[in-house]
């Protein structure tokens, strides 16, 4: 789920910073933030349950994966995330961006 989430976009900002559109890109990462957030307050409460049952319910690979989505993985996917995304854009649009999203 989280990496359709992120790879989808990915698109989308690297176009709008391309593009000279930091607000738009800081909205849209304020929105993806948002998403993972209740996604992972999701998976918290999935796995706070029974282990057997949320395999029984979601499948052997998604109770995996809702396993490793935690905020200091989700933390450092981002950090990762805006890296890539300062390298595809020029530095001045990439800073605007960053102020907006702090």
């Amino acid at each position: 789920m989280l990496g359709i989430l992120f790879g989808f976009c990915y698109i989308e900002f690297i176009e709008d910073l391309r593009n000279n559109k930091p607000d738009k890109a800081a909205e849209e990462w304020k929105k993806l933030c948002a998403k993972i957030e209740e996604y992972l307050l999701f998976c918290n409460e999935i796995n706070s349950g029974d282990i057997a049952q949320v395999v029984r319910d979601y499948g052997e690979k998604a109770a995996e994966n809702m396993g490793h989505y935690t905020r200091e993985w989700i933390e450092k996917k981002k950090q990762f995330m805006l890296g890539q995304l300062k390298g595809w854009c020029e530095q001045t649009v990439f800073v605007e961006f960053e102020k907006r999203i702090e």
